[in-house]
């Protein structure tokens, strides 16, 4: 038996399947892992003046800004992953994602602006920033993380199997259905001509290239993938 529930955060929908015959113990199990999902995005949504992430926007340009270890532990990940791709991957982007949501054209491959930087001081778990205009976007990482830690929480308490998305463009497999020995079966849309992807202790994420609408005329817009 599959146990549905959703809620919204992150400007998207995010949804649990669960599997058990228990459904008071999935519903509990869900509430709890909906709430980690919430808390996150109290955390870092940039589209909230009272986040944690837009207090480090307004503050840390200034001075060091204290982070709860868990926020330390994502931001030390992202900067490891800005090093290893070679920059292709980088949360210091806040400035010219916000140029490309403000502009009603696609401006493609275009440098708009230098990306910001950022440094971490470990002993203290403190952020600043050190290049002015540095805003940081967490929304190439902050869907995975909340569903790496609702995952942990189903875990821990007791469910073996679920199926958790964020928007549908990050998701995450627990277990496996018997039905489904092979895991979780994932259309990957019609960008890639109905391809499906089974998925079992594992996760997913896409980004689509094409482009978002712009609020001054719908017909115009810009990808929300950059290219350093």
């Amino acid at each position: 038996m599959l146990h549905r529930t959703a809620s919204f955060a992150m400007g998207t929908r995010f949804e649990l399947l669960l599997a058990g015959r228990d459904r008071a113990h999935a519903r509990a199990a869900a509430e709890g892992a909906l709430a980690i999902i919430e808390e996150c995005d109290a955390r870092y949504s940039r589209f909230r003046s009272d986040s944690l992430l837009s207090r480090i926007n307004r503050e840390a340009g200034r001075a060091w800004v204290r982070v709860d270890p868990q926020t330390f532990e994502l931001l030390a990940a992202c900067a490891a992953f800005q090093r290893i791709t070679d920059g292709a991957f980088d949360i210091c982007v806040g400035r010219p994602m916000d140029l490309l949501r403000e502009s009603a054209q696609d401006r493609g491959g275009e440098r708009l602006l230098e990306a910001g930087a950022f440094e971490l001081e470990e002993r203290t778990s403190c952020v600043r920033f050190t290049r002015p205009g540095t805003l940081l976007d967490l929304g190439g990482i902050a869907k995975g993380h909340a569903l790496d830690l609702a995952v942990d929480c189903l875990s821990q308490s007791g469910i073996e199997c679920a199926f958790l998305h964020g928007g549908t463009s990050s998701v995450i497999a627990l277990g496996a259905p018997d039905e489904l020995p092979r895991g979780w079966k994932v259309d990957l849309g019609a960008e890639f001509h109905g391809a499906t992807a089974d998925l079992k202790q594992r996760s997913l994420s896409l980004s689509a290239a094409r482009r978002r609408p712009n609020a001054q005329d719908s017909s115009q817009g810009a990808a929300h993938v950059l290219d350093p």
